[in-house]
Formats: structure tokens, sequence, C-alpha cells
């Protein structure tokens, strides 16, 4: 579940992808699964995010028409993000995730993939069916728009404080 949370907008989202990937596993997956020759400890672990992970993308293919265009609103002009935010040491992977999901679909998409789940950006744009540019591209948006609205959420936080 937590895996779909990363890759959907809202709870509801992340259960059904939850939902499918368990369907996948039980229905046709679970025969491909050769216990025996696959004695690593974390196999099955893995072996269990990727249908996850493949599951939540085809799930955003299939619901979200144009899911990894650009918007025009997304467009920043350049920034001075030289500071480093304070709020960062504070901050638990649930309160870190909230932030990554105000990240466009596609940045968030991109994003988690790259930098949580190790995905190279050869392996993002064979899933996705992108150019590696725009891989490459939309995790360095992505990287600046998070860094805007961590500073935003630093701002806040210590006005909150010196009030």
């Amino acid at each position: 579940m937590s895996i779909a949370l990363r890759y959907s907008k809202d709870k509801e989202a992340a259960v059904e992808i939850t939902n499918d990937s368990f369907m996948k596993i039980f229905t046709r997956g679970i025969q491909k699964y050769d216990e025996k020759n696959n004695t690593h400890e974390g196999y099955f672990k893995n072996w269990l995010k990727r249908i996850v992970i493949n599951t939540a993308l085809d799930y955003h293919k299939k619901n979200h028409k144009h899911y990894f265009h650009q918007d025009i609103n997304d467009i920043q002009p350049n920034f001075d993000y030289s500071e480093q935010p304070l709020v960062m040491d504070s901050m638990s992977y649930e309160e870190m995730l909230k932030l990554v999901k105000q990240l466009s679909p596609a940045y968030c998409t991109i994003f988690c993939l790259y930098v949580i789940d190790g995905y190279t950006h050869d392996e993002i744009a064979k899933k996705l069916k992108i150019a590696v540019g725009t891989s490459k591209s939309n995790l360095a948006k992505a990287r600046i728009r998070l860094k805007e609205i961590i500073k935003k959420v630093d701002k806040d936080e210590y006005a909150r404080y010196t009030g």
C-alpha cells in the first residue's frame, strides 16, 4: 500500500492499485514466482514491489491521458536555490511524501521511480514510453519544484514560531 500511495493522488486510487496488484499476483503471477530458485531473502519483496509499481504505472496510463505532458503553469522562472532548507531535518517520511505529492503527476512519478525506487532513466523511459531526456528533464524540474515547496513550508514554519 505504501508503494501505491507514492504513485497515486489519493488513498482511493492507492487502494485500487493495491487490489489490482494482488489480483495480478494471484491470478497469473504467483505461478511465475519460483521460490526454490529464488532463495535470496529480499527477492520476494522486490518481486512484489515491481508488480505494484508496474500496476500503478498501468493505472495512470489507463486513467490519465497526457499524464506526462508538462503543464504550462508548472514552468517557473529561474530562482536562486542556494539556501539549504532547515525544515528537512525535522521531517518524517510521511511529511516528505506529502510534499512530493504536491508535484505534478509526471514529476511525482518520475521522482518516485528514480529517487525512491532506484530505477535508471533508461528504465523509466521504457516503462513510461518517453525519451530518456524527458525523464532527466522532469526529474530536474521536480527537484527544483520540490525545493520551492520546501522553502515555502520552511517560511511558514518560521513565521509560525516568530509570529
